[in-house]
């Protein structure tokens, strides 16, 4: 190092206090706990690379404080400034060109959580949507009924209809996609053409919902729609636990230190941070985020066979799908366990349905891996086959009552009478 003349006294000050503040400001943020705490069992992977990155500014300048660096820093002021400012404006411009262009579908997040703080809550449900209303998210009109489903509204039951209630979370509901073509909209059009009667097909699908609510919510709502079939649209996040409090204006951001409570909420905005949280995501220790065992997975086990039991008492038909991209060990898991939990009713998965072509043909983004429409219309077709051929529809164009799933038991549980057959 050349040598440098001394600093000025004022300079030496005002480093020093830049120093302090530096230290005080990691040490405020370094008494946040995230939400997902995976590194240290403390931060996420976005934070404590955000705290490394504060710690080495830090150390760059108590390190500066040595008497012949701080002389050399004052000299060199102007370039070493250059340093921040040029690496300030290359994040910017990542940022701007995220936003602009959204290559990858990094707008999923926000979409999603303004989509999370548009729900209202419920006694019963935790949550729910907002009724007779529209919204709009990621450029898709979202239609909510007089019962907050994604769904046109629902008339009185008519004669010979065949109806069926379809539940699920996010991929029922149809993330990112017209209403006329979920597999909902779509499955109803393919019934109806080849039963030749009347079919509607009701979609309760509600985002982040697990089988503990959607259970609730058949039971609260569902069976008083008078359906004849029940399908399930079972996702790997069913085995995560129901919110036991939610607030529609409860981003996380409101804990910890204040300093942390301050910043967290610009840091969860930025596009940049969510695509590193995104990039961490994508390689999860074990593919269904649960095990046998653990609460939530056990909870969604025993919602699974209080769904078949109490379907099955009404003598409605029942069939489950696990919706899933790959069939891996951990997957493979949970199919047993579900199979077991509602049998004798079938369960099919997913993946096969997709096999043989790349994923990106039927997910909305890079980001988003919810189906898309083309995915949609698949399983419109390969449910129809599958309720076909496990005996679940009526004949076509009939006006009778029919049995549906003969291989089923007939009635319920001891002392619950059948329900008679319908005549639609």
């Amino acid at each position: 190092m050349s040598a440098s003349a001394a600093p000025t006294r004022g300079f030496r000050v005002l480093w020093a206090c830049a120093t302090l503040l530096a230290w005080a400001a990691f040490a405020a943020l370094a008494l946040h706990r995230s939400e997902a705490p995976d590194v240290l069992g403390r931060y996420s992977l976005g934070y404590a690379a955000l705290l490394a990155a504060l710690l080495a500014v830090c150390a760059g300048f108590a390190i500066g404080n040595a008497p012949p660096l701080v002389g050399w820093i004052q000299a060199r002021r102007r370039e070493l400034l250059l340093l921040p400012l040029s690496l300030l404006a290359s994040l910017l411009g990542a940022e701007l060109f995220l936003r602009v262009f959204d290559p990858i579908g990094i707008s999923y997040y926000g979409e999603m959580s303004r989509y999370a703080r548009d729900r209202v809550p419920d006694a019963d449900l935790v949550y729910r949507h907002p009724r007779s209303t529209t919204r709009r998210y990621q450029g898709v009109e979202v239609r909510y009924n007089e019962l907050g489903l994604r769904d046109d509204p629902i008339a009185p039951k008519t004669n010979r209809e065949l109806r069926v209630v379809v539940l699920g979370d996010s991929v029922a509901f149809g993330w990112g996609v017209e209403q006329e073509k979920t597999f909902s909209s779509v499955l109803q059009r393919l019934l109806a053409e080849e039963l030749e009667r009347p079919v509607r097909v009701i979609n309760t699908g509600v985002c982040s919902y697990n089988t503990v609510l959607e259970r609730a919510w058949l039971g609260k709502h569902g069976f008083a729609l008078q359906p004849d079939l029940v399908l399930l649209v079972y996702a790997t996040n069913d085995v995560v636990p129901a919110l036991a409090v939610w607030s529609p204006q409860d981003d996380g951001s409101g804990q910890g230190p204040l300093l942390a409570r301050i910043l967290m909420p610009f840091l969860k905005r930025a596009w940049l941070y969510r695509l590193l949280v995104h990039v961490h995501q994508q390689t999860p220790a074990r593919s269904v985020p649960g095990r046998p065992g653990q609460p939530g997975w056990d909870a969604s086990m025993d919602a699974l066979r209080a769904l078949a039991d109490e379907s099955r008492a009404r003598d409605l038909g029942f069939a489950a799908y696990l919706w899933t991209w790959r069939l891996d060990a951990s997957h493979a898991e949970l199919l047993a366990a579900m199979r077991s939990a509602l049998a004798p009713a079938s369960v099919e998965e997913t993946a096969s349905w997709f096999a043989g072509e790349p994923i990106q043909r039927w997910i909305n983004s890079p980001v988003d891996q919810h189906p898309n429409a083309q995915a949609h219309a698949i399983a419109a077709r390969r449910m129809l086959a599958s309720l076909r051929a496990q005996r679940l529809l009526p004949g076509a164009a009939s006006v009778s009552g029919w049995r549906s799933n003969s291989a089923r038991p007939r009635g319920g549980p001891a002392g619950v009478p059948p329900r008679p057959s319908s005549s639609g």
